[in-house]
């Protein structure tokens, strides 16, 4: 593989971390199937790793990479859909009155006790380990609905507050 295909690969995958939908690997090898008939960026041509970088190209601009808005949020770990998904059920739980401290301090502490892997290094396959228990910790406080949502109590604005005078 000479120089120039490597930077072509690294162009790609540099592309590829910064867009959103392309993190899964299987789904990232369908799309270069379906661009090129070729699963592989090193079993690619010049030619295929050119037309891949178009395609990844057109997907749209490309934001910050996941390492870069975490360090602009002062974070210690990527905002990956998958932690974005964590912590928007951690959130919901602390809004649902089921957790105490709906921070990320103790949803680190949480999927610690969980996987015994701290959030900065959850592996993928993990994450569907800490949504069921955050689910299960739903169930258990019955703040889960029929549909399997974690329901929040509607807060203020009902029909307590008074209105104008008539």
């Amino acid at each position: 593989m000479s120089t120039a295909d490597q930077a072509l690969i690294r162009a790609i995958q540099t592309r590829r971390r910064k867009l959103a939908g392309l993190a899964d690997d299987e789904l990232w090898r369908d799309r270069l199937a379906g661009w090129t008939g070729v699963r592989s960026l090193t079993a690619m041509t010049r030619a295929q790793l050119a037309a891949v970088l178009d395609a990844v190209t057109k997907l749209g601009p490309a934001g910050p990479s996941p390492a870069t808005v975490a360090r602009q949020h002062g974070l210690k770990y990527m905002l990956t859909p998958q932690v974005q998904k964590l912590r928007a059920m951690w959130i919901t739980l602390g809004q649902a009155g089921v957790v105490r401290h709906p921070t990320d301090a103790a949803l680190s502490a949480f999927i610690a006790r969980v996987t015994g892997v701290e959030l900065g290094r959850l592996p993928p396959a993990d994450v569907t380990r800490v949504i069921k228990a955050m689910t299960a910790m739903a169930a258990r406080a019955g703040a889960l609905g029929p549909d399997g949502r974690i329901i929040v109590p509607a807060r203020g604005g009902g029909d307590d507050v008074p209105g104008p005078a008539a």
